[in-house]
């Protein structure tokens, strides 16, 4: 009997220990769903701000919405020895989507822009083009050259979307 009595309490020992560790899950678990929701809460209060934020940058009107794409350009620069290069993309934006399609489907007129932008790519020397200066300064000349050609399509802006020069 003496064995029983002490087996007993031993057992009840052993039966609360379950109970004990699924509140502790539980207690875990709402733990981290309070912390979810209050990182959901705190995002998603971000983006109020930035909704707030966005009809006064919708207010500014797009200034060009088409795009002229070329091929990659590699250009040899007028660099002495002429042992640098330039690899670089280059896209015009012209005021509307239309036009640039327009302007993408003339295979004369493409021609004789990726002629003017590798004509003017050549004349730069590396120490220009590492610059931002000499980036802007070469934005510019494509931006004229091209308006030239295309005559009553403004060219809005022109972007690059990989510039390497070879050194």
């Amino acid at each position: 009997m003496a064995k029983e009595d002490a087996a007993a309490p031993a057992a009840a020992k052993s039966g609360s220990n379950p109970w004990k560790m699924i509140s502790m899950v539980l207690v875990v678990l709402v733990l981290v769903a309070g912390a979810g929701g209050a990182g959901f809460w705190w995002s998603r209060r971000g983006v109020a701000a930035e909704a707030k934020v966005a009809p006064a940058a919708a207010a500014v009107p797009a200034v060009g919405k088409g795009i002229v794409s070329f091929q990659p350009f590699l250009a040899n620069l007028a660099d002495p020895g002429g042992n640098r290069f330039l690899r670089t993309s280059v896209q015009l934006v012209v005021p509307t989507a239309a036009e640039g399609d327009e302007i993408s489907k003339d295979d004369v007129t493409v021609m004789r822009l990726r002629s003017a932008i590798l004509e003017l790519l050549t004349e730069q020397t590396a120490d220009q083009l590492v610059t931002p200066k000499g980036k802007d300064v070469l934005k510019k000349a494509i931006k004229d050259r091209a308006t030239q050609i295309l005559g009553t399509v403004p060219v809005v802006d022109v972007l690059f979307s990989d510039f390497v020069v070879q050194f």
